[in-house]
């Protein structure tokens, strides 16, 4: 595994930890695959009663990302669909919250990246964690931290981040 999926995995079971703490909010990986046999145009998946959908272009056999939008979000149980607008999605880091509520996804654009966590039902966004030119730690209360890789290791200012009960993460503390 590549050091990029090493640390978004790191992150989700620290968010998954951290959530044991603040609240019963946990994670869950959302498969995503093609809709019909490859080459296809979309990719879809789902967790419990969110549904993920994705253009692809139609050249692109096995995408580990989807470039185009938008990301369609269907909730079977308010029985609406939205649709979200933005950068490029990585494939393999698609979750749901448990309670279907949050869709967390990573996304980048140049160089930036972030994990964005949307509402599955209006696919507002309602938090995010930049990832551009961070390293990613778990503390020992089961939070995650974020610091810039271009500091020394030794002098690293780590931002902790826990999930509230909503799903969405919050910055509970700056310290060297």
């Amino acid at each position: 595994m590549s050091r990029a999926p090493k640390m978004i995995a790191s992150i989700f079971a620290a968010l998954a930890i951290s959530a044991a703490h603040a609240s019963d909010c946990q994670f869950v990986p959302i498969t995503v695959f093609p809709a019909s046999p490859e080459p296809a145009e979309s990719f879809v998946g789902q967790a419990g009663f969110v549904e993920v959908k994705f253009a692809n272009d139609i050249s692109v056999v096995a995408p580990d990302a989807f470039p185009e939008s938008p990301l369609v979000v269907k909730n079977h149980q308010s029985n609406t669909t939205c649709s979200i607008e933005g950068g490029v999605w990585a494939r393999r880091f698609i979750f749901a919250s448990s309670d279907n509520r949050i869709l967390a996804t990573k996304e980048y654009s140049g160089s930036n990246e972030s994990l964005f966590f949307y509402d599955t039902k209006t696919c507002k966004r309602v938090g995010e964690i930049d990832l551009s030119e961070y390293d990613v730690k778990t503390s020992q209360s089961g939070a995650f931290e974020v610091a810039s890789k271009a500091v020394d290791s030794r002098s690293h200012k780590w931002t902790r981040y826990h999930l509230d009960p909503s799903c969405t993460p919050r910055n509970t503390s700056n310290h060297g």
